[in-house]
């Protein structure tokens, strides 16, 4: 007996757990029996592991949050295992901290952790609406992924809408761009203009974000009212199409799949016509006041909030290579665009250096023409580009105190 109690022991201490009982043909129950009684009669010294107890309404609350029993485990430091037991009312072994068995759930609490209200971050949400699937049944992944990409906008949202304003749905897409935009900055355009929209009972919001879908403290609104067309395409990939009644049409690429459907369902339930603005279109608002930003000028008219301007971006272009997107805040393209201007204004330098100090004849000259107009190319995308990014109208100062949202 003192034998087997020894090698228990021994493959114990080697695997690091009660399955170790596999090796030899027993369970994990008899395992720790066995150890216990070792330790009894002082062979070794066996010390099981003590759980923690975890409270249930702090496990219903942080289910509330997570809606996840994986990251609900997590933030309380216990295994996935143990969760389980806690919430199902196994009794633990003695070797838990809790040898007098753990608490059950009451057919209520189990409700509320079929069932749980969500954490929708102090937002107004239509749960009937944005948390089901494009056949209206309430399904707990559409729940997570609406949550998923409202979390990181909620500061923002909870600054924008209005008192009476309630969110149908969020979807990430890409913003409108231009072909030359397509063109000259190829497939990485479609990351660089990456946005959230999020639809509304009385607008669609226009959420601008960064390549992580991070916002940039921009929005923009469409109101229905501005509207003659809003319909989605699935021909040639996901995108959201909108006419104006100015007869001006943009589109929003590459709505992500999860919310397509139901974004087409959702699109023949929203408010048709209603109050036009001033602009009949798109346009962006002061994340600060709310107050409609005028095109081409980049201070807010009412609380003078400052936004990086073209006149700054063209001069930051002009004098720095890949100066236009660092100010646009795009470093990936400034620092390539760095480089490539830096590569080509030392070749057209050393080019020209030739042609002066007679080194080279009439050949020097076309590579100074050859180099400097690709510099002079180089320059003229940076600027285009920049004189588009500014247009989202980027706060100067993200640190801005933000005021009431107007009714």
């Amino acid at each position: 007996m003192v034998e087997r109690l020894k090698h228990v022991h021994k493959l114990y201490e080697d695997l690091g757990t009660l399955a170790a009982g596999r090796v030899i043909g027993v369970t994990r129950e008899r395992v720790r029996q066995l150890l216990v009684k070792g330790s009894h009669l002082g062979l070794f010294e066996y010390k099981p592991f003590e759980y923690p107890f975890v409270a249930k309404e702090t496990l219903i609350a942080d289910y509330r949050k997570h809606l996840s029993l994986g990251r609900v485990a997590k933030a309380n430091g216990i295994t996935s295992g143990y969760l389980g037991k806690l919430l199902n009312g196994i009794p633990c072994n003695s070797g838990c901290a809790i040898s007098d068995g753990l608490f059950v759930l009451t057919e209520k609490e189990k409700s509320v952790m079929d069932n749980a209200q969500v954490d929708t971050f102090g937002l107004r949400i239509n749960q009937d609406v944005c948390f089901t699937t494009h056949n209206n049944k309430l399904h707990m992944g559409t729940t997570k992924r609406q949550l998923k990409i409202m979390r990181d906008m909620a500061p923002l949202l909870r600054q924008v809408l209005k008192p009476d304003e309630e969110i149908l749905l969020a979807v990430r897409a890409a913003s409108p761009m231009s072909w030359f935009e397509q063109l000259t900055t190829g497939w990485i355009i479609y990351l660089l203009k990456r946005c959230v929209l999020v639809f509304t009972n009385k607008r669609i919001l226009h959420l601008p974000t960064k390549m992580n879908f991070k916002p940039k403290s921009s929005v923009a609104q469409v109101v229905y009212g501005d509207l003659t067309e809003a319909k989605v395409s699935g021909f040639m990939g996901r995108v959201l199409k909108l006419t104006y009644k100015t007869g001006k049409k943009e589109s929003f690429n590459y709505v992500e799949s999860p919310e397509f459907k139901k974004l087409k369902a959702l699109l023949s339930t929203l408010p048709k016509g209603g109050q036009p603005s001033e602009v009949s279109e798109r346009h962006h608002l002061c994340p600060r006041c709310q107050v409609r930003l005028v095109k081409e000028k980049f201070t807010c008219p009412s609380c003078q909030l400052q936004f990086k301007d073209g006149e700054r971006a063209i001069r930051i272009s002009v004098l720095y290579p890949g100066g236009g997107y660092f100010y646009t805040d795009h470093p990936v393209l400034g620092l390539g665009d760095a480089v490539t201007e830096g590569l080509l204004l030392i070749l057209f330098v050393g080019a020209l250096i030739d042609v002066l100090t007679g080194e080279k004849g009439s050949e020097g000259w076309a590579l100074v023409a050859i180099f400097g107009a690709a510099l002079f190319i180089e320059k003229a995308q940076t600027i285009y580009h920049a004189k588009h990014y500014v247009s989202e109208y980027i706060p100067v100062d993200k640190k801005f105190l933000p005021l009431t949202a107007p009714a």
